[in-house]
């Protein structure tokens, strides 16, 4: 059987406080198939919420990371799409000078869609990762999980 992924749609929005700057986000998950986090990051500023280690198909998860007092937060994280599958890489940037910048990535490479934006409580950015691959599920005695191919 060979099925087509969308592989996840992220949604984050950076927002500049009274005490320094800040993103927050959310990674849904609209696969079939879990999502698992493999690498976790923040080389400004700290973690508030880290994203869940494995989101489940249908669901979402939230993040958010400050930079503390006039401080600037960036960081990244990695997941991959069912076992050895996809990788969607996630890196963002929101320094206290300058604009901020949000990096999505997939491997294998296929359409990313970034839009940047604006509301009242500041910047807003959606990234949107669809993904294709071939998916060929193979079910053994022992072991019931799609494996990509």
């Amino acid at each position: 059987m060979h099925t087509l992924l969308v592989a996840a749609v992220l949604a984050a929005t950076a927002v500049t406080l009274a005490n320094g700057y800040s993103l927050s986000g959310t990674i849904i998950n609209y696969t079939a198939y879990p999502m698992t986090l493999n690498h976790l990051n923040v080389t400004a500023g700290k973690w508030v919420l880290q994203p869940a280690k494995t989101i489940a198909p249908g669901y979402q998860s939230s993040f958010a990371t400050d930079g503390g007092f006039l401080a600037a937060t960036s960081g990244n994280f990695v997941y991959s799409v069912a076992t050895g599958g996809p990788q969607i890489y996630f890196n963002w940037n929101v320094p206290t000078v300058g604009a901020s910048t949000f990096t999505p990535v997939a491997i294998p490479p296929n359409v990313v869609h970034f839009t940047p934006g604006h509301d009242s409580s500041g910047t807003t950015v959606t990234v949107s990762v669809y993904q294709g691959a071939t998916v060929e599920v193979e079910v053994d005695s022992d072991e019931a999980k799609p494996q990509l191919k």
